[in-house]
């Protein structure tokens, strides 16, 4: 009991992982408010999209579309699990914030403090969500998400100095091509 009750307190002692941790809180709470006063009315045309692929419609011939297909059928695939209920599309994008958060925190506090990341981190959250309509699982924090991700996997490719610095370059690359897609 007493070296479970130890590593307990190792990782609230850890700065990182505290920061982290804190950084997920605020963000989920401040997203979570954010999205009790505001439900923009443009959530529901991914929606439409979704449901019309999944009942067989072809993008492009039977459906228009300006955005690349992989959004649409994701959220097809989403429609088939979630349905019509838009509170959990906003809440699956409360998570998709949340991981961008987290990959900005973990490209930021490789060259500051965790606590002064964390910050940072906290002040671009905030400055996102001034925006008039902010829709949290939009193709635009979609595309965000492979953007930071690819980021991401391109600073740790910079640090590595052994044979997995090629396995996290390429892994940038690759998501740098779904970007487009």
């Amino acid at each position: 009991m007493t070296a479970i009750l130890k590593k307990g307190i190792s990782i609230v002692r850890n700065e990182k992982i505290m920061s982290l941790l804190s950084l997920i809180a605020l963000t989920s709470l401040i997203s979570m408010t954010f999205m009790r006063e505001v439900i923009p009315p443009q959530m529901g045309w991914w929606n439409y999209y979704g449901w019309q692929v999944y009942e067989g419609k072809t993008l492009y011939k039977d459906l228009f579309c300006f955005v690349p297909p992989t959004y649409v059928w994701v959220m097809a695939f989403l429609y088939s699990i979630f349905s019509t209920h838009i509170l959990w599309y906003q809440l699956l994008g409360i998570i998709m914030f949340d991981c961008l958060g987290v990959l900005f925190f973990l490209m930021l506090y490789r060259v500051g403090k965790p606590i002064l990341s964390m910050i940072a981190v906290s002040g671009g959250i905030a400055a996102c969500l001034m925006a008039p309509y902010m829709i949290f699982f939009d193709y635009t924090t979609f595309l965000m998400f492979f953007v930071y991700l690819s980021c991401y996997f391109l600073v740790v490719s910079i640090e590595r100095n052994d044979y997995r610095k090629y396995l996290f370059t390429q892994t940038s690359q690759v998501l740098s091509t779904r970007k487009a897609l």
